[in-house]
């Protein structure tokens, strides 16, 4: 399997930057899924609402959330492998 390192979806942290993991990395395949996804209305009752994933992220396999839906990321190290890797 493919690794991060070498992955173009792949950005490392610098090594000054405040709070990051020294060597880690943001994988920008994992989508944040309050922006990828949207509201639907259950058709059998019209009352139960879900969430359903945007016709054009349909490809995207991994999403991020937190509990505010303000940010979230994705943190990976350099060795880890993926089945959204995409070469350089």
């Amino acid at each position: 399997m493919e690794r991060c390192k070498t992955c173009k979806h792949w950005e490392r942290y610098k090594d000054d930057e405040y709070g990051a993991l020294r060597g880690a990395g943001i994988c920008h395949a994992a989508k944040e899924l309050w922006e990828s996804s949207e509201s639907q209305e259950d058709p059998d009752d019209g009352l139960l609402e879900y969430q359903a994933l945007k016709p054009e992220l349909a490809g995207v396999l991994s999403f991020v959330q937190d509990g505010s839906n303000y940010m979230a990321k994705l943190v990976t190290m350099p060795d880890f492998g993926c089945v959204q890797y995409e070469a350089l």
